[in-house]
């Protein structure tokens, strides 16, 4: 291996017997430094370094999987740019975007690359030198003999997603597999890369301090100790020396294992068991289903027809269901409102008592409707008089 990359390897891989205060603040809750006033720079500081080095060998890594958010495509770019199409390697990426711009991935990225580029719509053998990416609207599914693509239950709130890519590879090659997390907002692929490192394989996170978008990796970076922490220009050379040694004996499965099983049966179109476990007290944004708690730190959530949240992610969801349960009742509240007006129009067959009642429910609706308006919009409480908007000053005319 060349030795400007294993001193990567060296600087960034964790002492696997570290002493328990150099691990301290290594798995802090998920979030943006920025919100809460850390750098970047203090990331780095809670990645404990190994003076020895790895204590594994790099073997045989050939299944690559690499997942990015907001201002991964471009990262992307880099890295097929730099990578040799003779690498000895399957490659396989999901990427977060709108179904009509997935549409157009393909052929962007073929023009920065001499490696075949295939669409999975349906199963296909896996081949070196190949990558592979999801159809709109389908997560990709790594399996031991092959590639699949599917409509399951949507991750994170995203399908294609990228914690069901990671984990199906995890699951069906262990210590084979190189797992890359770019560029992106939230963690979706951050309990993926997990499952990677747990299965014995390579966890390889984008340097936030150039990645456009820093608040996955960072999230990554607090949740999992990254094997090498790398720009998108130097992952090229490290992924073309790693796929050239060979694999380490796989781990004997335990409970983590056969946790992940369990995550990518869900995303299959099989029969699914409620748990038999009290659910927790929140509710599925996507199907209104209840969810179960992990015992993970941080806890992941599910519900048994198989969509998965991470907190950030259910947070999320949860916003998104509010409001529109909101401009719901802001668009019942309208209308009414309106109905009560035209009763109480001039010309209507109604009695003078209730055409008045008409106008002050009409007025009382039409308040009501007004005070969620201002919640959603303003985001102000209710009650609170809008805020005042200063006048400026007249110009002084001497």
């Amino acid at each position: 291996m060349d030795p400007k990359n294993r001193g990567v390897l060296r600087a960034t891989t964790p002492a696997r017997n570290a002493a328990p205060d150099a691990m301290a603040g290594v798995r802090a809750p998920r979030r943006d430094p920025r919100e809460s006033g850390d750098t970047i720079e203090g990331i780095f500081e809670k990645q404990p370094v190994s003076p020895q080095g790895p204590s594994w060998r790099l073997d045989l890594h050939d299944i690559v999987v690499i997942g990015g958010s907001a201002g991964a495509l471009e990262g992307v770019f880099t890295l097929l740019e730099s990578l040799p199409h003779t690498i000895d390697a399957s490659l396989f990426l999901v990427l977060h975007a709108p179904e009509s711009g997935l549409a157009l991935v393909p052929r962007l990225l073929q023009r920065h690359t001499r490696l075949p580029v295939r669409v999975v719509a349906s199963r296909q053998p896996i081949r070196r030198g190949v990558l592979y990416l999801a159809a709109p609207d389908r997560h990709l599914l790594v399996q031991k003999k092959g590639v699949t693509a599917n409509r399951g239950p949507k991750q994170n709130r995203f399908r294609p997603a990228i914690d069901p890519l990671f984990t199906s590879a995890a699951v069906a090659h262990g210590p084979r597999v190189v797992g890359v997390l770019l560029s992106g907002w939230l963690d979706d692929g951050v309990h993926g890369l997990a499952q990677v490192q747990r299965a014995g394989g390579i966890a390889i996170v984008q340097d936030p301090r150039e990645a456009p978008v820093p608040t996955l990796p960072l999230n990554a970076l607090e949740a999992v100790r990254a094997d090498a922490i790398l720009p998108v220009t130097r992952m090229a050379a490290l992924l073309e020396e790693v796929s050239r040694s060979q694999a380490r004996p796989a781990r004997r499965k335990g409970r983590a294992a056969r946790t992940a099983g369990n995550e990518v049966r869900l995303l299959r179109a099989g029969p699914t068991r409620i748990p038999k476990r009290a659910p927790s007290p929140f509710t599925c944004p996507e199907c209104d289903g209840a969810l179960w708690e992990t015992h993970d730190e941080p806890p992941d959530y599910t519900c048994h027809v198989g969509h998965r949240f991470t907190a950030t992610s259910l947070l999320a969801g949860q916003r998104g269901v509010s409001d529109t349960h909101m401009w719901s009742a802001v668009r019942s509240l309208e209308e009414q409102a309106e109905l009560h007006r035209r009763w109480a129009a001039p010309g209507r067959r109604v009695r003078p008592p209730d055409r008045s009642r008409f106008r002050r429910h009409a007025e009382a609706l039409e308040q009501r409707a007004l005070i969620l308006r201002r919640i959603l919009i303003e985001r102000q409480a209710p009650g609170r008089p809008p805020a005042r908007r200063s006048r400026a000053a007249p110009p002084h005319h001497r």
